[in-house]
């Protein structure tokens, strides 16, 4: 290996003719650096001490301006002040009777004298008769003469009171002006005294008394002075203001009513300016000295820098040769590589770098890093360049940056510390290309935290973002609401219309829900059709009533799916963090009891969480646990009421109706448990219990020689779920029982939901054999419209219709109407509830086709049930006595 450059360069060029000019090269520079640095100093202090005593000038006549202004606008108001106390004084009718026609002494002393100066600091009155003429005066809350006009000019009187006379004669208008009285100005105001009652006004033209209020213009001098900066006011005659002022005093002039000058009111103020000078002054010369010693060290330094100048030039040649060898092996390098300062300017860079970003800095060309790296990354580079140049032994780390094309892509970066022959820090970077282990990684987590069909948080991050907001929430003392937000009838969207419209709704309304939040708020899907919404409440309960208030609205609005309109809304349920929970756990549970209760009072409401719930949820949990275990004991039984013939008075028919004998003797009603068993699905095994039971007591009865008919309660659950049909057609077969010997009873609900499937099933059934009842018709949505479309052959009429018949006007009219309906229809007409002798006339009047209550017999065992108890007139009458 050949020995360095610096070797090789030749002891003449260091040691010969050059080094000896140098010094002498060296003193000249020097001398005219410092020449020129002498005169840069000059010119800077002269040009900044110009500019500085134009600004001080500026600033004081700036000030002085505004001390006139604060200081007549001070004594404006005063005066004003004076104007107005007299108009009020003025228009007061108890002056004219008190003071003009006679002088009440005792009205006086209470209303001026005293008070006046105390209150007021008004130190003199003066009431003027209608000619002008003194009738009354005070001075300094002392009842004085007045014949002299208190010592004031009468010229000067009588000109303000002619000009308070042109006031309208119901309206008192003052006037104000400056008097002199024994050589001293003084602040006046003067009113006609206007009477306020209608049926004295003078009439117009007709001279009225007057009244003059006067104040010194030296007593207001202290309230002048409230001003800012203002100091020693006081007021001087015209003939003590000097003719060359004082600079450093002020001047306001005073003139009386006939613009003849009084005086004026002089004080004196801080100028900014001159202290702006006299500061300026005082560190010009620690300024002057500082710049000196400035040059001096500069001098020094192009001294020490010009000496090593030669050794700097030898070195260099050094460095070249390194860091020709180091772009050698950077060039072909697989990875990105390129070499910054500590300020994040980049001078070098190989032939990856360029692939990657389209451009190559060099060191006539450099670039700064801070452009390469996209918005999102850049402090968080900056603040990577830091800590490696504070020498911090630095991991790789991924960052965003955008490449030649625009497009975003990750780099996985490392870098490390060095310093060049000049002792200069400079960073060298080395990176790779991660963006597809980065979008990979991204793809990941975004399925592990997020919906796939919405693309709002899932339960993981839910769990993950409401930890923390409990954690905020306790630290701050703050309230978090837990809303859980249920779409209702979702179902049906799903099994009419398919999963597809399904998930077209549920993505219009996770976009709906996300409108109505703040930036503050979190929204999941949990699943299924429910969301969960996390609202930290720092501005109160009100925004959150409105969010409430705003997602019922918009939820409630059509859904636009295949480019049809449907309707849904939703139900929420909300629990507020501390006072309904302090665990996710209870708070997500409370939320959603609350749900549950929003739904059971008629959905698309909204429900706060209560105690009670929670009874009401384990009690409806125990509840269903029990249900279960009835049907696994056999406790369920059914019972059976007759249906009459009205016409005959024979028992027609039977209704079939479940009891609960539960395992301590207690017999429970089936509207204590029949909802829970729809809400919970168990309706469909308990309906095939009371389908097939049905059906083999049918048998017996058929056996016994009755020709008689079941009436079969089928819950519109029971009605929807799968393989219905096939499990009827089982029992049929099973107990030899035909179609036709039953008649199955639905609910208004049912149709009207006007779904093809079941308007297929009704027909299905129908076809059959089985006869189609409307139970309870009247208490929904009674329409003509289903009762065409569908095969429907019997309408029940809902016993809350006969209890008032026929005393009840409105009952009997629908009752009626509704028999001429369902015959006009072709119909078969049974009344539910008649309990009384009268329902019965009233219903064989109508012609009503049969009948079933408490008149004819309650629901009984199928041992007790006697067929042959007829004519049912006979029954009526022993049962009446």
């Amino acid at each position: 290996m050949s020995s360095p450059p610096r070797t090789s360069i030749p002891k003449a060029l260091i040691d010969g003719p050059i080094k000896q000019e140098a010094p002498s090269q060296l003193a000249l520079l020097i001398k005219r650096l410092a020449l020129y640095f002498l005169g840069l100093v000059i010119s800077f202090f002269f040009i900044i001490g110009f500019m500085l005593w134009l600004s001080a000038e500026w600033a004081d006549q700036q000030k002085i301006a505004a001390s006139k202004r604060v200081v007549e606008r001070n004594f404006l108001q005063l005066h004003d002040s004076l104007i107005i106390k007299a108009k009020d004084l003025a228009w007061w009718d108890l002056i004219l009777s008190n003071v003009v026609e006679q002088r009440n002494e005792q009205w006086l002393t209470v209303n001026f004298r005293d008070y006046l100066l105390e209150s007021y600091d008004i130190e003199g009155l003066l009431i003027l008769s209608d000619k002008g003429d003194p009738l009354y005066g005070e001075f300094m809350g002392q009842a004085v003469s007045s014949d002299d006009n208190l010592g004031f000019a009468p010229n000067g009187i009588r000109q303000l009171f002619n000009q308070a006379q042109l006031a309208p004669m119901d309206i008192p208008v003052p006037v104000g002006g400056l008097l002199v009285r024994e050589g001293r100005p003084y602040m006046v105001a003067i009113c006609a005294i206007t009477t306020d009652i209608e049926e004295h006004i003078l009439p117009s033209g007709t001279a009225r008394p007057a009244l003059l209020l006067i104040r010194s213009l030296h007593s207001v001098l202290p309230e002048l002075t409230k001003a800012n900066d203002v100091f020693d006011i006081q007021f001087i005659s015209s003939n003590e203001i000097p003719g060359h002022p004082n600079s450093k005093q002020l001047f306001l002039d005073i003139a009386d009513h006939n613009d003849n000058k009084l005086g004026a009111f002089v004080w004196s103020t801080a100028l900014p300016g001159q202290q702006l000078v006299l500061n300026a002054l005082m560190w010009a010369i620690p300024l002057a000295v500082f710049f000196i010693a400035i040059g001096w060290y500069i001098t020094r330094g192009f001294r020490v820098a010009i000496n090593n100048a030669e050794q700097i030039a030898i070195d260099s040649a050094v460095k070249r040769d390194s860091d020709r060898n180091f772009q050698l092996v950077a060039e072909s390098a697989p990875v990105l590589i390129w070499v910054s300062d500590h300020t994040g300017v980049c001078g070098y860079a190989n032939r990856a770098f360029e692939d990657i970003f389209g451009i190559r800095p060099t060191l006539q060309n450099p670039i700064h890093l801070n452009h390469l790296f996209d918005e999102t990354c850049r402090n968080e580079f900056q603040a990577y360049l830091e800590e490696s140049l504070a020498g911090v032994e630095l991991d790789r780390r991924e960052f965003k940056i955008n490449d030649k094309h625009g497009s975003k892509r990750w780099l996985s970066i490392a870098c490390t510390q060095q310093k060049d022959s000049n002792g200069r820090r400079k960073v060298i970077f080395s990176a790779t290309d991660s963006t597809e282990k980065k979008l990979l990684q991204d793809n990941m987590w975004l399925q592990a935290n997020y919906d796939e069909l919405t693309g709002l948080a899932n339960r993981t991050l839910l769990q993950d973002r409401l930890k923390r907001l409990l954690q905020l929430s306790k630290r701050s003392s703050t309230e978090l609401a837990i809303l859980f937000v249920d779409l209702d009838n979702f179902k049906t969207i799903n099994d009419t219309l398919g999963h597809n419209a399904g998930d077209q709704a549920l993505v219009q309304a996770a976009r709906r829900i996300e409108g109505c939040l703040r930036d503050s708020d979190t929204v999941a899907r949990l699943g299924g059709d429910e969301f969960v919404l996390l609202l930290p409440m720092e501005e109160g309960g009100v925004i959150v009533d409105k969010i409430i208030r705003r997602l019922l609205h918009r939820l409630s609005e059509y859904y636009l799916i295949d480019d049809k309109p449907i309707y849904l809304s939703a139900s929420i349920g909300i629990a507020i963090f501390p006072h309904n929970g302090s665990t996710a756990e209870e708070l997500m549970m409370n939320a959603d009891a609350a749900m549950y209760q929003a739904k059971k009072s008629g959905k698309n409401k909204s429900c706060f969480f209560s105690p009670e719930m929670n009874l009401q949820l384990r009690q409806a949990l125990e509840l269903e646990a029990d249900i279960r275990a009835a049907l696994t004991k056999a406790e369920f039984f059914l019972v059976y009421q007759p249906i009459i013939d009205l016409a005959s008075g024979n028992i027609a028919s039977v209704e079939a109706l479940v009891r609960w004998r539960r395992s301590d003797g207690h017999i429970m009603a089936p509207d204590l448990f029949i909802a829970t068993a729809e809400q919970t699905g168990l309706i469909v095994q308990l309906g095939e219990y009371i389908f097939k039971e049905s059906c083999a007591q049918l048998r017996r009865l058929r056996d016994s020689g009755h020709e008689i008919t079941m009436s079969i309660n089928i819950s519109p659950v029971q009605f929807q779920a799968e393989g219905i049909v096939e499990r009827f057609t089982e029992f049929l077969h099973e107990f030899s029982v035909q179609a036709h010997w039953i008649q199955l009873e639905i609910t208004e609900a049912l149709l009207l939901d006007d779904y093809s499937e079941n308007i297929e099933l009704i027909q299905t059934l129908s076809d059959m054999g089985f006869k189609i009842a409307i139970d309870d018709f009247g208490t929904g949505y009674s329409s003509l419209s289903y009762l065409r479309k569908f095969p429907v052959d019997v309408v029940k009429i809902d016993k809350t219709f006969i209890e008032g018949i026929p005393v009840n006007i409105e009952n009997v009219a629908l009752v009626k109407a509704i028999i001429a309906m369902a015959k006009s229809l072709q119909l078969s007409v049974i009344a539910e509830g008649v309990e009384a002798e009268a329902h019965h006339d009233f219903l064989c009047d109508l012609q009503c086709n049969r009948a079933q209550g408490y008149l004819y017999s309650r629901p009984v065992d199928a041992c007790d049930l006697n067929l042959s108890q007829y004519p049912v007139r006979a029954a009526i009458k022993q049962q009446i006595s």
